[in-house]
């Protein structure tokens, strides 16, 4: 009877110890990124992604093209913002209350700027329309609140503003919307 206690002890050890071995190395292959073949899983070569440099690369200049790395333009839009759009947007980008539901006159409160809201979704080119031409230009009999800045703004002032706005988001966020305006401008 000791004998079989013995032996049921160790082998309760041994499995312990196992146990503890396979979590350790699995900890270890979690932190390295590895998967273990012996499981089924195949490690995945990681896709690698443009960077924000490549895609603006292929992008032809353009004056309504958004660009965070000019200082002067930057400089500029945020002067334009704060001037012209932060008293519906927000003075931090993040615009109006409520700003997906319509108020009593059907009108939908100014959205944000920043990451949070839907700007970003949008190519260059859509939204530098939306401020020279209003939202008019995509919707039509268009009776919001948003007026069109043609002949308000210079073509300078609305790239600038928009470029303001774009530097202000994550990476990621830019990413997202610098592949959207690629994928807009190419050929179909």
């Amino acid at each position: 009877m000791k004998a079989v206690l013995v032996f049921l002890g160790l082998a309760l050890l041994t499995a312990t110890a196992f146990l503890v071995a396979q979590r350790i190395q699995g900890a270890q292959q979690a932190e390295s990124n590895q998967t273990t073949p012996a499981l089924g899983f195949t490690p995945q070569v990681p896709i690698e992604q443009p960077t924000r440099l490549e895609i603006e690369a292929q992008l032809p200049a353009s004056v309504y093209r958004i660009s965070v790395d000019d200082p002067a333009l930057l400089a500029r839009g945020e002067v334009v913002y704060r001037t012209s759009c932060s008293s519906c947007h927000g003075a931090n980008l993040e615009g109006q209350e409520n700003w997906w539901i319509r108020d009593a006159d059907g009108n939908l409160p100014a959205p944000p700027h920043d990451q949070t809201g839907h700007t970003w979704h949008h190519s260059d080119d859509v939204l530098f329309n939306l401020v020279k031409y209003g939202p008019a230009i995509y919707v039509a009999d268009y009776s919001g609140k948003m007026p069109a800045y043609d002949g308000v703004l210079e073509d300078y002032d609305i790239q600038a503003v928009n470029s303001w706005i774009a530097s202000t988001w994550p990476e990621e966020i830019l990413l997202a919307q610098r592949e959207r305006t690629l994928a807009s401008e190419q050929p179909q």
